[in-house]
């Protein structure tokens, strides 16, 4: 499996899946997902599509997966699905086009879809929005509270962050967020994951921290 992609499913099972549909010498295998007991034996593999560009799990075990362009012809032609933590697929988005960043909770999911556009899940009813941001690589949320991880102009920077709000139809940028460190520093890091209302980053040494918009 090349470029895994980790999650954690309920139970403390490990979900790891390879983004691509794995090469085997013989042909294209479409199960590219494995699930991991706490105790690391192995107790089912999945197909999830191809050529995912996000994953997350929400609170509930259901597994969502963003797809690229090469991937949402996998999946019946939508760039989002959701996946029971079995591998039964219980909702796509029915739309054709490439997704990014997604993460998801209990009562909603936000995707990010190229090139500006994200787009909100609600009891399976989604609604898209004009992004304020391009290349959005990571979406954490609170209500219709937002921080964006992307870039403020096309090709620039993408590591960015960005407090953003939903309201009057409209996904309005609010603010540019400096990440410091305990000592005011402006601290220098990467975004390894989101979840809810949560970016947990690495600052290039041996440090990990979590930032949450709800707090």
């Amino acid at each position: 499996m090349s470029y895994p992609m980790l999650a954690l499913l309920p139970g403390g099972e490990a979900l790891v899946v390879c983004p691509r549909r794995p090469w085997t010498g013989e042909g294209w295998n479409p199960h590219n997902a494995h699930v991991f007991a706490a105790d690391g034996a192995h107790v089912r593999t999945l197909i999830l599509g191809d050529n995912i560009v996000g994953l997350t799990v929400d609170d509930e075990g259901g597994i969502w997966t963003a797809h690229g362009e090469e991937g949402w012809k996998s999946v019946g032609g939508s760039g989002l699905v959701r996946w029971a933590a079995g591998g039964a697929r219980l909702w796509g988005s029915g739309i054709a086009c490439d997704e990014g960043a997604v993460n998801a909770t209990r009562s909603a999911a936000w995707s990010f879809s190229g090139p500006t556009e994200l787009t909100r899940v609600v009891a399976s009813e989604q609604e898209r929005y004009g992004s304020p941001l391009h290349d959005v690589h990571a979406i954490a949320f609170d209500g219709n509270r937002l921080l964006l991880a992307g870039a403020e102009h096309p090709g620039g920077r993408v590591d960015q962050l960005y407090r953003a709000l939903l309201a009057d139809g409209a996904v309005l940028r609010v603010d540019r967020v400096q990440v410091v460190d305990p000592a005011g520093r402006p601290l220098d890091s990467t975004i390894i994951a989101s979840h809810g209302s949560r970016l947990y980053l690495h600052d290039h040494r041996d440090g990990f921290h979590v930032l949450d918009i709800s707090m």
